[in-house]
Order: C-alpha cells, then sequence, then structure tokens
C-alpha cells in the first residue's frame, strides 16, 4: 500500500490545484523537489499501474510526474531507455486525448492539460536521450503510422522543431500529412517552403498563395506575399516578383523589406537602353526604393543606408548625361520591365 500513497497525494493535489486555480506545474514541481523519500521504481510502478487504469481520465500533474519519473529511472537505469521513448509517446497521445475530451467541458482542466503537454515535450527534448538525428529515427516510423492522426502529427512538428530538425525529411513528411488532412496557414507556408527548397517553384508559390487564402492576419499575409516574391527572385521572374512585392506592401503598409528587394532587382537589371549613361539612371529609381523602405520602416535604415551607398558609386554622372540631352532635375522613364520614372540627381 505505501508506494501507492503518492498516486493518492498527487491526484488529491490536482483537485484542488484545479479548484483553487493554482498553477499546475510550478506546485507539482514543489512536490517533487521536496520529496526526497521518492523511490523511482516503486514511483513508477506505481503510477505506471494508476495510468493504466485511469487513462484518459488521469489527473494532468499524473501524467506529468509520470514521465519525468520515467526519465529520472532512465538517467539511472540506461536500460529504461527504450521504454522512457515509449513512455512519452503513449503519455502525449493520451494528453492530446484528454485536451480534446475537456475543450468543451472543462476550461480549466484543459488548460492544465496543455500546460503539461508543453512540459513533457521538454522533458523529452531535454532528456539527454536524443539528438536531431536520433529523433528522427524514432519519429520516421511513426508519423507514417499515425499520417492521419492529427494530435500526432502537430506534436511531432513541435518537437523536432524544438530539437533544430526542421529541415528533416521526416519533418517535411508530417508537414505533408498535416497539410492533407488539416490545412492551414502555417503548414501552407512550411508545405511551400519545402517546395522552395527543392526547386519546384511553382508548387512552391501554389502553397504560399493557399496560406494567403487560410490566413486571416494581414501581417502574416504579407510575409507570405513576400515569400512568393522571393521564388520569382530566385527564378529570375523580375515582374511577377515585383508584383508580390507589392502585394506585400498592400497588407503592411510598414513592411519595408519588399522594397529592399525591388531596388535590388532593379539594381540587377540596369540594361535597357543602348546608352550606358542612361541605363545607370536605373540606379536612381532603385535608390527611391531603398529611401522608401526606411521611411515606412525604420528596422531597414541601415541596409537601406549601405546599399544607397553602393548604388550611389554606379549612377549616370551630370556629364555624361549632358551629352545625352539630359540635366540634373530632369524626370526620366527608365524603360524595359522596370517602366518607372525618376529624377536625376
Amino acid at each position: 500500500m505505501e508506494k501507492f500513497r503518492h498516486v493518492i497525494k498527487i491526484k488529491l493535489l490536482a483537485f484542488l490545484l484545479l479548484l483553487c486555480n493554482i498553477d499546475v506545474l510550478s506546485a507539482q514541481t514543489d512536490y517533487l523537489t521536496n520529496s526526497r523519500k521518492l523511490n523511482v521504481d516503486s514511483t513508477y510502478t506505481a503510477l505506471s499501474k494508476s495510468i493504466r487504469e485511469f487513462g484518459i481520465k488521469s489527473e494532468p500533474i499524473q501524467m506529468y510526474y509520470f514521465i519525468l519519473t520515467s526519465r529520472n529511472k532512465f538517467k539511472v537505469q540506461s536500460a529504461h531507455k527504450a521504454q522512457f521513448v515509449c513512455d512519452y509517446f503513449s503519455i502525449s497521445q493520451l494528453v492530446d486525448s484528454a485536451i480534446v475530451m475537456n475543450c468543451r467541458k472543462n476550461e480549466k482542466r484543459t488548460n492544465a492539460y496543455k500546460q503539461v503537454k508543453e512540459n513533457i515535450d521538454e522533458i523529452f527534448v531535454h532528456s539527454g536521450l536524443v539528438d536531431g538525428v536520433s529523433l528522427q529515427r524514432i519519429y520516421s516510423s511513426k508519423i507514417e503510422a499515425n499520417k492521419r492522426d492529427k494530435c500526432f502529427l502537430m506534436q511531432a512538428i513541435d518537437v523536432l522543431k524544438k530539437m533544430n530538425a526542421a529541415d528533416s525529411n521526416v519533418y517535411y513528411q508530417a508537414i505533408d500529412y498535416l497539410n492533407d488532412i488539416d490545412p492551414s496557414p502555417y503548414v501552407s507556408s512550411e508545405c511551400a517552403l519545402l517546395a522552395y527548397k527543392k526547386g519546384k517553384f511553382d508548387e512552391a508559390v501554389r502553397l504560399y498563395e493557399e496560406s494567403i487564402r487560410l490566413e486571416k492576419n494581414n501581417i502574416n499575409k504579407a510575409e507570405r506575399a513576400y515569400d512568393i516574391a522571393t521564388v520569382f527572385y530566385k527564378d529570375k521572374k523580375w515582374s511577377q516578383a515585383r508584383y508580390y512585392c507589392q502585394k506585400a506592401t498592400f497588407f503592411n503598409k510598414h513592411y519595408g523589406a519588399p522594397y529592399i528587394l525591388i531596388a535590388n532587382m532593379y539594381a540587377a537589371n540596369p540594361d535597357w537602353n543602348v546608352e550606358r549613361g542612361l541605363n545607370e539612371c536605373t540606379y536612381f529609381v532603385a535608390i527611391d526604393k531603398l529611401k522608401l523602405a526606411k521611411s515606412v520602416d525604420p528596422s531597414c535604415t541601415a541596409l537601406a543606408n549601405r546599399l544607397i551607398s553602393l548604388y550611389l558609386l554606379n549612377c549616370a554622372k551630370a556629364k555624361d548625361l549632358s551629352m545625352l540631352g539630359y540635366k540634373v532635375g530632369d524626370r526620366i522613364t527608365i524603360g524595359g520591365w522596370i517602366g518607372e520614372t525618376t529624377t536625376i540627381r
């Protein structure tokens, strides 16, 4: 009976915490820290039996304590490593189910489970058990087996990101499956990034467009439009890139990066006329965009100023333009795909 007393204490404490609206994790951490008499084997055995008995109705603090105890057992008993991984996955799924069950009935309990979920992920990530590579091996087969399980896929994506494995194939496999069953702005943009990295530019644009369509926040819409602009920039489709830069500034008028990208595109494409002096006027319009960038977005000031200093070195000289019938202060329209008018300095 002695080994079950800890479980009784935990469930009673959890009940009181929920009633009193006390922070679950800070209280349970104090409980663990101050309970020096806890025996890892007997506590683990007791909690295992209790969680099997109560299942989805297990208390949040009990689930957290179980994973923490399993981690502690692994640290002193290396043979427990595989079991710790199994414990983590089973409790993660149990917590997800508990969140779903309580989300419309009891907000307080739902928040407690969500808090525990975050913390058991942290326990796993910082357990010293896995690095990014071994974590990918752990998840690879499980993701395929759970490709229709939204909760599992979201948990896998979150943990892989925390372990700096967001560039791995298994991460994007999880993203792909999640996008199939529950498209969202974030998931669509992650799929778009994968397509971009694979050189599938048309698919990347389509997925970024989907992300914009699903997104409700204009700041995020602007970011995704800018992402599309960078795809077209990479593909050297200048007009399309500029269009999406303009779309980004439509969604967010205080966004300077799109103007900088337009400036760089102009500077990279100065040749629109047989006259060198007129081509060098292209840098004037590039500088116009850089000045606009820092005027709407002060965070761009340092970069814009560096580029302005660079492009000034390439601007047309007054003496060269005078031979072509132009003088300082005259307006000139840059030809080609740029088609913008600027003032000669």
